[in-house]
């Protein structure tokens, strides 16, 4: 990618609703061979030619659910730091179980790097400084070295709990824990006042 912030919502919609074979090509272009993937029900390593992992999780993914919507709603870019923001939507249903739908939100972590395959290959900036004829464009060119896919609890329970139970369930629970933080606040708020006022005499 030359413009993170202008084409991942191509190349996320590319890997997630493209044919098999288109697929597996975007990985090939746009990811790393020693990438990282994780995700709450499963993760790669940081290895050589991990993008074999990455491709066979993304097909197992498209057979499970040959058809996903997904809308990206916002993308940030710390350039800094050379991360990627992406907050999607997606609709994932699941062909062998009738009426199974999970509308999850998540925000994806992308670490970008400039080196396409780190140990093997030169850099596109070092290849622009050994090439003559190189463009400025290719040694800016960015490679997703990890992807992280970041879900809230009452968004990936929707995949094994679909039709809102899992999620419900979760909802429940952080009330009810939030209530428990708030009874112990109250009950227990001396000990805070009697360590801090040792802290403040010692």
């Amino acid at each position: 990618m030359e413009n993170p912030v202008e084409e991942i919502t191509g190349v996320i919609t590319t890997l997630c609703t493209a044919e098999s074979e288109v697929q597996q090509q975007a990985i090939d272009k746009y990811f790393t061979q020693d990438a990282l993937f994780i995700h709450p029900f499963c993760r790669t390593l940081r290895v050589s030619n991990s993008t074999w992992m990455i491709k066979k999780i993304y097909a197992w993914y498209k057979i499970l659910s040959p058809h996903i919507d997904i809308k990206v709603d916002s993308i940030a870019f710390d350039q800094a730091n050379m991360i990627l923001y992406v907050t999607a939507r997606q609709t994932f249903r699941i062909q062998f179980i009738p009426l199974y739908k999970a509308d999850v939100s998540l925000v994806t972590k992308l670490q970008l790097t400039h080196v396409r395959d780190a140990g093997l290959d030169p850099s596109y900036a070092g290849v622009v400084k050994q090439t003559p004829g190189a463009t400025a464009s290719q040694a800016q060119k960015y490679y997703i070295q990890s992807q992280n896919d970041l879900y809230q609890t009452n968004e990936f329970i929707k995949f094994v709990a679909p039709w809102g139970v899992g999620s419900t369930i979760v909802i429940l629970w952080q009330i009810f824990a939030t209530l428990m933080c708030v009874v112990g606040a109250m009950i227990l708020w001396p000990l805070t006042w009697f360590r801090e006022n040792l802290t403040n005499e010692a």
